[in-house]
């Protein structure tokens, strides 16, 4: 398993620069969420017998992260049996001699093993999502701890970041910082500035032997540049330049949201309503009830807004109005989140003070006492009485599939091939939801390719 992504050290001089405090905020905060994912993943109980010299034996128990499903092991365990199904059908479909009856039983059967797989898709997908999330997790703060130390780098060698360095900057600050990941501080801390130190020495070599070579062989860059310049003229002088932007705009269109922008928001927030109305239940949870104990085990609530905009889209086909898509984001919630609840009764016991009468006792001569008439006189005691009652404890769960992962129960491979477009391009209108982790991702993807 890869190591985890450390936490930056900087000092108060490097944090005095505007551009390395803010990008040092960022990977913090990404730490931070990579610790908050990392904490989430189930542990298990894990139970060590020691034995002491003296021959006494002791337990220990402590905890241990659970390892995600492989899914090797699953697909290489169920690859028989998908052969077999896969043989078998066949082999009905060649004997049924076309009979109806056999092939619609034929046909019924494949349906329920296919819709039977997929749930078991769905199921062993959500039960890898909190793996999924810190290794997204992981990766993200990976990235705003390498965007950090390019802040610093260029701090440290500002007179010396000209495009022949650049080449090899971004490439030596990750060679470093995988080194130094991998260290004996990986997990912990690392400074920035011994990070930066050594891939700016790198750069510096790298950058004096390509200058040496370009040096060496100036007429050839000369005469290969003089080459693309004259394809350059001569491509831009072809009519069918024109169809290729065309071809170009129409992959624009069609990758584009096509509805209205109030409408787009509007479906956004009718979204938002509906989760925060789930919040308050639970918030107000015990006030609506009246049970003696309440446990609860909640996943977050949340979606980003492409992932719900793209889905609505995908499912309509086309351009959509808040009015026409209301039905499809109840269904989107009603698939996201699950809110169940089990209500557990024990009988239990209390001490209650009860108040009887008796007859009074002399306490010198232990007879029963009278009175001047010779009556018995009678006193009031209390005493303590075990009382049994039930004890109502109600547990709460909600679970969040990520809507991320509904698409692919409720849409035909057409629509999941459009979805994966308006998720790929974020419907060329990255405007709309800036805060969103999709939009700085695709920056990201552009940046590095």
């Amino acid at each position: 398993m890869a190591k985890r992504a450390p936490r930056l050290q900087f000092s108060e001089e490097e944090l005095a620069n505007s551009a390395i405090r803010k990008a040092a905020a960022k990977a913090d905060k990404a730490v931070d969420r990579l610790e908050k994912a990392e904490s989430r993943i189930p542990k298990k109980k894990v139970k060590e017998r020691v034995v002491s010299p003296d021959g006494k034996v002791t337990t220990r128990l402590s905890f241990e992260e659970k390892k995600p499903p492989s899914k090797l092991s699953h697909s290489l365990k169920d690859m028989p049996v998908d052969v077999l199904r896969a043989e078998t059908h066949r082999k009905l479909r060649e004997d049924g001699d076309d009979n109806s009856g056999t092939d619609a039983l034929n046909t019924i059967t494949e349906t329920a093993e296919d819709t039977s797989r997929m749930i078991e898709t769905a199921h062993r997908s959500h039960r890898e999502k909190l793996y999924r999330k810190a290794d997204s997790s992981g990766a993200a703060a990976d990235r705003a701890n390498i965007r950090a130390l390019g802040k610093e780098y260029e701090r440290q060698n500002v007179s010396n970041v000209y495009p022949l360095s650049k080449r090899y900057q971004k490439k030596a600050i990750k060679k470093e910082y995988a080194a130094a990941k991998s260290g004996k501080s990986a997990g912990k801390t690392v400074k920035a500035s011994e990070v930066t130190a050594k891939a700016a020495k790198n750069v510096a070599e790298k950058t004096k032997k390509a200058g040496k070579f370009v040096a060496r062989h100036s007429k050839a860059f000369l005469i290969a540049g003089g080459i693309a310049a004259l394809i350059l003229v001569l491509i831009t002088g072809i009519s069918s330049c024109s169809v290729m932007f065309q071809g170009l705009s129409s992959s624009i269109s069609a990758t584009t949201y096509p509805s209205e922008d109030d409408d787009i928001t509007a479906a956004e927030a009718a979204y938002c309503a509906l989760e925060d109305e789930l919040r308050l239940k639970l918030d107000n949870y015990e006030t609506e009830h009246s049970y003696s104990e309440y446990r609860y085990e909640l996943d977050d609530i949340g979606h980003d807004p492409y992932v719900l905009i793209s889905a609505v889209t995908a499912l309509m086909e086309g351009e959509w109005t808040i009015d026409e898509a209301g039905d499809i984001l109840t269904m989107l919630f009603e698939k996201q989140y699950n809110l169940t609840e089990r209500v557990i009764t024990e009988t239990r016991t209390r001490t209650e003070i009860r108040q009887g009468m008796r007859i009074a006792i002399d306490p010198v001569t232990g007879a029963y006492m009278r009175d001047a008439g010779g009556r018995y006189i009678w006193e009031y005691y209390t005493y303590e009485v075990q009382v049994p009652y039930t004890w109502y404890i109600c547990e709460v769960k909600l679970e969040n599939f990520d809507l991320g992962n509904i698409p692919a129960s409720v849409m035909t491979e057409e629509q999941l091939a459009m979805y994966s477009l308006y998720m790929r391009t974020l419907g060329n209108r990255l405007d709309l939801f800036p805060s969103s982790p999709y939009v700085e991702l695709y920056y990201e993807n552009e940046y590095e390719g």
